[in-house]
């Protein structure tokens, strides 16, 4: 009897979401001539990401993903959540290699791919998932012992890095957590032992969890869809002005040095394999354009790395460079910093190696300042494995970078403004401020995004209004002080990262309607026109056409596309 509830409820949450996602559908005007209308701006995505689980050391970034929130987590034990989403999201993602043969295979066009109902993609995932812990396969069973093993190292490095408890859920604890999702859904589950479990009766549960949870398990639903899927679901996220997004960026990451995990993690080569494959379909109205991870520590162990962020770049369509130093690293001057604040694996790899990073680093910036390639960083205390990692992230280390004469003209964009949410909180740190400051420099390429910033949605039910009014008041006096920062400000999402904030559907809409309001800025140059002078982008008359440019007129002739799209920002 339950599980045919189960299932009929199930079939329920199918058939209403089929029926809105047709609506919607039907709501689309022409991708083609959308940007054409009345009031459109044409927007720029300066940093978001796409990439899927078989891109990443699971369990490590499963890890600093809950932790990072875990304040305003459910009373489950933390460890017993990231066993379950890492084992969710092991359980389905293709690999970079795959897909990238898929669709030279078989090329499909963009607008084949429709975006999942988030409740039905989570109860499918986790109906799956359950399905296979409880009834594996041989192989099954060797993958999700070889993947606890994975999840239980990163459990204890992450214990001993934030001084926390965090530890393995028993098998008794993970039945109860799996009880405590059905029970969302049925509250018998929690009163009654004697209830049939079933992996109907769980997903239907997850699919009306809380907040929180509903949060994390649609991230990792989400990053089991193949990156196309999930570009397609990006480009047609925002409930409003979803044709205003002409240019994604999305970031490439790189953390398996950093979390000793490189188990089933998708090669570098493969990834910009596939992301180029991405750049050069024809079809979509918008370009898709990375940024190709850098990772200093593998550039030690295994040089060639360089070669293939300089052919990304140079012949396969890629934008720039994303740098993620919360992994552990400085921007420059590991060489001066205290060894012991490294991991002994690093420190292990040869006697020069805080040297080697600096190295490996300046090569970099002067290569793209040489080149004028775009560099993301990651500029906030956010998402780090460790607090001592997170402070790398500050902007103190790239105001060293700016200052060293040998990297004139850098192209640098300090992600999330250095995480201005964190002006909500009474006590904060200076990051925003000193991003700030350093931006408003006319005689430098620094900019900021605004990625990330969930506040900005108003939502219901949340503090977002009031935290929204705490930031932007402090913001307006930031900028009231160094004025010449509003035209280095650009537009980011952050997604699929801000998907764990449900209503990411707001987001664009509310940063185009609120922000140039309420902080004083130009919409056009903030929607798009100063990401386009950030990246290279656009000709600005009577200057020489940015490299950035002739690289991508160069693949657009090579692949056929319509080069009419990167003229949008030009002035």
């Amino acid at each position: 009897m339950q599980r045919r509830q189960a299932v009929s409820a199930l079939v329920g949450l199918v058939a209403a979401s089929a029926l809105r996602r047709v609506a919607a559908q039907a709501q689309l005007r022409s991708p083609l001539t959308a940007s054409h209308s009345r009031g459109s701006i044409p927007a720029i995505d300066v940093h978001c990401h796409v990439f899927n689980a078989r891109d990443l050391p699971i369990p490590g970034f499963v890890t600093d993903v809950y932790l990072s929130d875990l304040p305003k987590a459910i009373e489950i034990p933390a460890g017993t959540v990231i066993w379950f989403i890492s084992q969710l999201m092991d359980a389905a993602a293709i690999s970079a290699k795959d897909e990238a043969e898929d669709l030279e295979k078989k090329p499909r066009p963009f607008l084949e791919f429709r975006p999942w109902n988030r409740n039905i993609l989570i109860a499918d995932r986790v109906r799956r998932t359950v399905q296979r812990l409880t009834v594996p396969t041989p192989q099954a069973r060797s993958e999700i012992d070889a993947l606890d093993r994975r999840i239980a190292a990163a459990l204890k490095q992450a214990a001993i890095q934030r001084n926390i408890p965090l530890q393995m859920p028993t098998a008794e604890e993970r039945q109860a957590f799996l009880r405590r999702l059905a029970s969302f859904g049925n509250p018998a589950f929690t009163t009654n032992s004697q209830l049939g479990l079933t992996p109907d009766a769980v997903a239907l549960g997850a699919s009306k969890a809380s907040a929180q949870l509903v949060g994390v398990l649609y991230l990792g639903s989400l990053l089991t869809l193949s990156r196309a899927e999930l570009t397609a679901t990006l480009a047609k996220l925002p409930s409003r002005h979803a044709s205003d997004v002409r240019f994604f960026a999305p970031a490439l990451i790189d953390y398996s040095y950093w979390l000793d995990d490189f188990e089933n993690v998708s090669s570098l080569d493969d990834q910009i394999r596939v992301m180029s494959d991405m750049a050069a379909r024809r079809g979509p109205p918008f370009g898709v354009h990375p940024y190709v991870s850098f990772c200093p520590w593998r550039q030690i162990v295994e040089p060639k790395q360089f070669d293939s962020v300089k052919d990304a770049i140079h012949s396969r369509g890629f934008l720039g460079v994303k740098l993620y130093p919360v992994m552990g690293f400085l921007p420059i001057g590991n060489a001066s910093a205290d060894p012991a604040a490294y991991p002994e694996k690093l420190r292990n790899t040869r006697p020069d190696w805080a040297k080697a990073l600096d190295e490996s680093l300046a090569q970099l910036y002067k290569w793209c300042a040489d080149e004028g390639v775009p560099i993301l960083a990651h500029c906030s205390d956010s998402q780090a494995p460790s607090v001592a990692a997170g402070l790398r992230g500050g902007p103190k280390g790239w105001r060293d970078v700016v200052a060293n004469g040998g990297f004139s003209g850098l192209r640098l964009n300090l992600g999330h403004l250095g995480g201005l949410w964190d002006l909500a909180k009474p006590s904060h740190n200076d990051f925003t401020q000193s991003v700030v400051q350093m931006i408003a420099d006319r005689g430098n390429n620094l900019y900021a995004d605004i990625s990330d910033y969930s506040s900005i949605m108003h939502r219901p039910g949340t503090s977002d209004a009031t935290d929204d009014k705490a930031v932007t008041s402090a913001l307006v006096g930031y900028l009231s002080q160094y004025p010449a920062a509003k035209n280095k400000l650009m537009y980011g999402s952050d997604w699929v990262m801000l998907s764990k904030d449900l209503g990411a559907e707001l987001f664009y809409p509310s940063m185009r309607e609120r922000v140039p309001a309420a902080w004083g800025v130009d919409a056009p140059g903030f929607l798009g026109g100063n990401a386009a002078r950030f990246m290279g982008l656009s000709k600005i008359k009577g200057q020489p056409v940015p490299k950035t440019r002739l690289r991508l007129e160069v693949f657009y002739q090579k692949h056929g596309l319509d080069k009419s799209l990167l003229a949008l920002w030009d002035t």
